[in-house]
């Protein structure tokens, strides 16, 4: 609940939209669904890294903000 209190709802949603055009633009290129699997996971790895350092922060943010209004 806290993390709608501070926009991560709409994160999400937008992580969403992007995933499902990817997996539907693999099918209209011809791609059988475990070439798009093998794809997405290719281009995973080069941002899994930078994904981790963003959901640290996230998180020591929501953190800090507990600690502040002292939920």
């Amino acid at each position: 609940m806290l993390a709608a209190t501070l926009g991560y709802d709409a994160v999400v949603g937008v992580a969403i939209v992007f995933m499902w055009m990817g997996i539907l633009s693999g099918f209209a290129y011809g791609y059988s669904p475990s070439k798009i699997a093998t794809e997405f996971v290719k281009g995973a790895k080069g941002m899994i890294s930078a994904a981790l350092i963003v959901g640290l922060g996230a998180a020591c943010i929501i953190m800090m903000v507990c600690v502040v209004i002292g939920y």
